[in-house]
């Protein structure tokens, strides 16, 4: 009767638990899609048939990202196939998601080895989902990329941790599928191997090292396999270029960036912030204030905790090591978003302290009530962040106002601008990302347009053509340079640029309805 009672009790958690971390995220329901969304999905059409979601494992996430995520990929067109592209189930499936994460991330930190008591265990992993944080990865559509590679990679653990042949195959499965959704999952066997080493999955005590390691190759030779994968569908963009040694402060400034945003996140979304943004001295003293109270908790705590804080910070500083700042990142160095994984060692070491000691006197109140108004306030603080996620304008705008020099930001604004009407603030815009980044072909491809349309197309055909000449492979730019040179009475030199554009596009039905409109060249009969 007691297990009966005790496994009603565990259920009724459970609900609670995924229940409210959904609720919190619920009413992004009624949000509409940002930035990135539109690019991956929103305008593409529905895919159809085996052959059409099959192409999405041979091809590259972005065309000019180096990103192979065909899972995420294909969770994104299958529901578009379902639903249509309406921002409401794209949203509510994130929602879902993140109870889904809740769930795992408790599974995980009630496994009897980790020692976690079970309140303490369910007040971690609501505190690691309603962290802000995590919500950078389930308020935008796109941030289900980063969102279900944490959720499968915390599956793989859990799994691995239980050392039954049938959980590592579900291990190495979510593992997989943690890696084709997101590259950050490229840790989980680094750190399967540490939580082994720290003596965290049950073994018979005469079980040789020899033994024990087979148990990891699965992992590295899936690892290895995702890499030759990648590589073969980005080609030359899914090299490697080390930044440690022309940057030798970035890992430290991407650990500094970690600590300062787990232990004093800000109310308002700062996305993809530069270092003066993020790097503020309140910021800065009150996340090392919390950080020293933290470490020092865990040196009088040592004997009890044992090997569990060097699992709990091992976790922590292995999740970052991929967007560390040791390799070339490609459009930014600090994003919240590839902090999540990272962020739940923080969160077990929270609730590992909180069962090592004694919980008598004021204690057994203090530590909860505690841990719960911590979630209390970051729930609120997620909360302020989803009203900067309600649409393009509220995001764009909040972009500009908290990293005023992200070229990419007020470019992406200045093309919405100039979509609502407000072509003078547009320009602006778009001009304040071209002296930023001089090199932005995006940017110059935008205002060339913009320019063209308010009648100054002389102004224009420089800033297209540089987008071509910075971007040659870019059918878009080549088609909108070819527009101006028709209206400029360059048919030939429009010719040429459609041709280019069909080349690298030839699905781009709009170059080829703008060719066949041209008159034909001298000479040339048709035939």
């Amino acid at each position: 009767m007691a297990i009966v009672a005790a496994t009603g009790r565990k259920q009724l958690a459970g609900l609670l638990l995924f229940v409210g971390v959904t609720g919190l995220y619920a009413p992004s329901t009624g949000y509409d899609f940002i930035y990135d969304d539109h690019v991956l999905f929103v305008g593409t059409p529905v895919r159809h048939g085996f052959d059409a979601y099959a192409e999405l494992f041979h091809t590259p996430h972005f065309r000019h990202l180096p990103y192979y995520r065909p899972v995420a990929r294909t969770t994104f067109e299958l529901q578009k196939s379902w639903s249509g592209a309406r921002p409401g189930p794209f949203h509510l499936f994130n929602a879902l998601a993140a109870g889904l994460l809740a769930l795992a991330a408790w599974r995980l930190l009630s496994l009897p080895r980790l020692q976690i008591r079970e309140p303490y265990a369910w007040l971690a992993a609501a505190l690691f989902v309603v962290h802000p944080i995590a919500s950078s990865t389930i308020y935008p559509v796109t941030g289900r990329e980063t969102l279900l590679a944490t959720l499968l990679s915390l599956v793989a653990v859990a799994a691995f941790l239980r050392a039954r042949a049938a959980w590592d195959g579900v291990a190495l499965a979510a593992f997989s599928l943690a890696l084709l959704c997101h590259e950050q999952a490229i840790m989980v066997p680094a750190l399967l191997l540490l939580a082994d080493a720290c003596g965290l999955r049950p073994v018979e005590p005469s079980t040789g090292l020899a033994r024990r390691l087979r148990a990891h190759a699965p992992f590295a030779l899936a690892a290895l396999l995702f890499l030759a994968v990648r590589a073969r569908v980005l080609g030359e963009a899914g090299g490697f270029e080390f930044a440690v040694f022309d940057r030798p402060n970035g890992p430290p400034l991407s650990l500094a960036y970690a600590v300062t945003s787990v232990f004093a996140p800000t109310f308002r979304l700062a996305y993809e912030p530069t270092t003066e943004v993020w790097a503020q001295p309140a910021r800065l003293a009150v996340a090392g204030v919390a950080l020293a109270g933290l470490v020092v908790a865990c040196v009088r705590a040592r004997r009890q905790l044992g090997a569990r804080i060097v699992f709990c910070a091992g976790w922590f500083g292995l999740a970052l090591l991929p967007t560390a700042n040791l390799l070339m990142q490609e459009t930014t160095r600090f994003a919240e978003r590839w902090l999540c994984l990272a962020s739940l060692g923080i969160a077990a070491l929270l609730a590992m302290l909180c069962s090592a000691r004694p919980a008598g006197g004021r204690a057994r109140l203090v530590r909860p009530v505690g841990l719960a108004g911590l979630i209390v306030i970051c729930a609120a603080m997620s909360t302020v962040r989803g009203f900067d996620h309600t649409d393009d304008y509220h995001f764009l705008t909040r972009w500009v106002a908290s990293n005023p020099r992200s070229a990419q930001a007020h470019a992406s604004l200045g093309v919405l601008l100039y979509g609502r009407g407000d072509e003078t603030a547009a320009e602006e815009h778009l001009r304040e990302a071209i002296a930023l980044l001089p090199d932005y072909a995006d940017a110059h491809s935008n205002i060339g347009l913009l320019l063209w349309m308010t009648g100054r197309p002389d102004e224009g055909l420089p800033h297209l053509r540089r987008a071509v000449q910075l971007q040659p492979r870019e059918p878009r730019y080549a088609y909108n340079l070819a527009r101006v040179l028709i209206e400029q009475g360059e048919p030939d030199a429009a010719r040429g640029e459609l041709e280019r554009a069909l080349e690298l596009a030839p699905e781009f039905t709009a170059a080829r309805a703008l060719l066949r409109g041209l008159p034909l060249p001298p000479g040339d009969s048709g035939r």
